[in-house]
């Protein structure tokens, strides 16, 4: 493959993920019917933005952020006309997006998080207030709610684009499948489109982390500016979205957080969902069955039923089901040569050797040894005053992981894929030996000296690329 064939794959697949993001909206869109609408050239020096209020005679107020695309505020109507009813609506269009202006700045969420602190500040008729992102709005979200929680008393988050490590992200958007029976003319073109954006390789992908200032190379690149992001405000926030990292924030997010995900979200990978679920302390988790990335206009009755659940209080938290070992009878998993196995409880040492596709869910062990094996997780951890896991010529993909001990991950010609990890050591969080391919998206590590991000590719000197 010639270096601009790999280029032109690459660009489809953000290209994909846009093309998700504005079709499920394109042919709902309609005016909403809002109280008041102003377009407000105070809240930035230089860019009018639009505010719309409803509900002005109630005395909460819930703030609306959305997510990319052209439609902004239009992203919330059934949404709008729905709160109303008992609340304050607050909905914004960001900068560059719906109708308010373009911005020359690079927005980056935490810019725009510190746009959300203005607007509450000034429109908000309740001390705190709830907020709902979508999407990149549900980024900038969480961003908020880390920079400001004295003035959430809730925060929703629905289908949060990005977040996963680059390439780990590009690779979930390359593995979609659309599994729709509509054969209409869009349907078509969105088929045709991931049908090239699935042959893109592993290594083309991976090209994206060799480049160290990935988001100068796409604002900058012809073929991403003339043909992907006409719009420039979007390919911004795009790639400012993509390079954020909250592996430390979700920890400090202590107010109720709601977290709705779709099912089938062809942008959004439901990894994020689990992470978040796990991570944030009060968090509380529902998944509408076969909703895409726009939950609010594909299954609108329901997303509102869930919504005004949420901001009744009657959510309830996440508790991951991973427990300590207390009283209970630890046992031993050995797999040897045999495939497609699941295991889940409590155990001693899990050791798999010539084993592939395992899955282990909601287990706790005090020590784990894969050799020539493959194995995905959910919910996994591991305590051990030596190595708690040992990788060699292995593979393992997975979300949320606690690994404790003197060395937490010990890699030997091995690859691994960790979002949600925590890795707590003496000195190091991990020792390689040999080539090995790591990714942690979203993960944290402590050591005796220092709690640092984990969020990126790493090489065989576990130095960060």
């Amino acid at each position: 493959m010639t270096k601009n064939n790999r280029w032109v794959k690459l660009f489809s697949i953000l290209f994909v993920q846009l093309f998700f993001l504005q079709l499920e909206a394109a042919s709902q869109i309609s005016a909403i019917k809002s109280e008041v609408e102003i377009f407000d050239k105070q809240l930035l020096k230089t860019t009018s933005v639009r505010i719309v209020q409803s509900g002005i005679k109630n005395n909460f107020s819930v703030l609306l952020v959305h997510g990319l695309g052209d439609n902004g505020v239009k992203d919330w109507r059934g949404v709008i006309s729905e709160l109303a009813q008992s609340y304050h609506v607050i909905a914004i269009d960001l900068p560059g997006f719906g109708q308010s202006e373009l911005n020359s700045e690079f927005y980056s969420p935490h810019q725009y998080a510190k746009l959300l602190h203005k607007v509450k500040q000034k429109y908000a008729k309740s001390k705190k207030i709830v907020v709902i992102g979508h999407s990149l709005g549900g980024a900038i979200s969480l961003k908020y709610a880390s920079l400001y929680p004295q003035e959430l008393s809730r925060l929703v988050l629905v289908s949060v684009a990005g977040v996963l490590q680059r390439s780990v992200y590009m690779r979930f958007l390359a593995s979609f499948n659309d599994n729709s029976k509509d054969n209409g003319f869009l349907s078509k073109i969105k088929k045709g489109a991931l049908n090239i954006v699935n042959t893109v390789s592993s290594s083309t992908i991976e090209m994206t982390d060799k480049l160290p200032h990935f988001e100068k190379f796409i604002v900058n690149n012809a073929l991403s500016k003339n043909y992907l992001f006409k719009n420039q405000q979007t390919l911004k926030s795009s790639i400012a979205l993509i390079e954020t990292d909250y592996s430390l924030i979700l920890p400090q997010i202590k107010m109720p957080t709601h977290i709705i995900w779709g099912t089938e979200d062809p942008v959004s990978s439901l990894r994020v969902a689990k992470v978040f679920a796990f991570h944030i302390p009060k968090a509380s988790f529902d998944m509408i069955k076969s909703a895409k990335h726009v939950p609010m206009f594909t299954h609108l009755k329901q997303f509102n039923q869930l919504v005004n659940k949420v901001l009744a209080g009657n959510a309830t938290y996440y508790k991951p089901k991973t427990t300590s070992l207390g009283n209970s009878e630890i046992g031993n998993i050995h797999c040897d040569g045999e495939s497609n196995l699941y295991f889940t409880g409590i155990f001693n040492e899990v050791l798999l050797e010539n084993c592939n596709n395992i899955k282990l869910e909601n287990v706790y062990a005090q020590r784990i040894i894969m050799r020539n094996s493959s194995m995905t997780f959910d919910n996994l951890s591991v305590n051990n005053n030596e190595v708690s896991l040992e990788l060699n010529d292995s593979k393992m993909t997975g979300n949320n992981a606690i690994f404790k001990g003197e060395i937490p991950l010990m890699l030997n010609e091995s690859w691994i894929d960790i979002a949600g990890g925590y890795l707590i050591g003496k000195n190091n969080a991990v020792q390689t030996d040999g080539e090995s391919k790591v990714y942690f998206s979203v993960s944290r590590a402590q050591t005796s000296q220092s709690i640092y991000s984990l969020h990126g590719e790493y090489d065989d000197e576990f130095e960060r690329l």
